[in-house]
């Protein structure tokens, strides 16, 4: 439930400004009110949405330039979780895992598993807390959007598995930002 509204939020389908409530989303998307409350609660503490009282909520909607600004953040979470991977050692079993997640025939998946597993891999339960919480939501949504451009993605992310079985951060830091930046919203 979360995860359609905030994909009518990020592409407008949803304004910014507009106020929402309970019953009026129940009704739109034909369903109780208890899975809509649960949905508020994660758009809320995600930032997409502000409480207003009596049930009522106002939409948020994320400006381009705080979506930008949020992938940069990601991009140096992304980047540091790589790093200590390659810190922890063990990187070919780390390489052969992430480059088999990679081989999916569909690149959407493949790329979605990339990132889950970076984060499993780090086998720490902060960042995957802070993963599944509000990085892979917005991950979700940005790359089925940008779907048309995914082997560009996957190659990079094909670098950056290499650079993390050398153990290279400066290749690592290079492919993560070269990433990011295709997975920019364009004007």
């Amino acid at each position: 439930m979360a995860q359609t509204l905030r994909q009518h939020i990020l592409n407008g389908e949803i304004s910014d400004g507009v106020d929402l409530t309970q019953e009026w989303i129940a009704s739109q998307l034909g369903v109780s009110r208890m899975p809509i409350r649960e949905a508020m609660y994660m758009l809320e503490f995600e930032g997409y949405v502000e409480r207003l009282g009596n049930r009522r909520l106002r939409v948020i909607g994320l400006e381009r330039g705080m979506l930008q600004s949020r992938l940069t953040m990601y991009g140096v979470i992304e980047s540091d979780a790589c790093m200590h991977i390659a810190r922890k050692g063990n990187v070919d079993r780390v390489g052969l895992e992430l480059s088999k997640v990679l081989s999916s025939s569909d690149l959407v998946v493949a790329e979605t598993l990339f990132h889950e597993s970076i984060f499993r891999l780090m086998d720490d339960g902060f960042y995957n807390q802070m993963y599944y919480m509000t990085i892979k939501p917005t991950f979700d949504i940005l790359i089925e959007m940008k779907k048309t451009n995914c082997e560009c993605r996957l190659s990079i992310l094909s670098k950056l598995v290499a650079s993390l079985k050398d153990c290279n951060n400066e290749g690592i830091t290079q492919h993560v930002c070269e990433y990011f930046t295709e997975l920019q919203i364009n004007e």
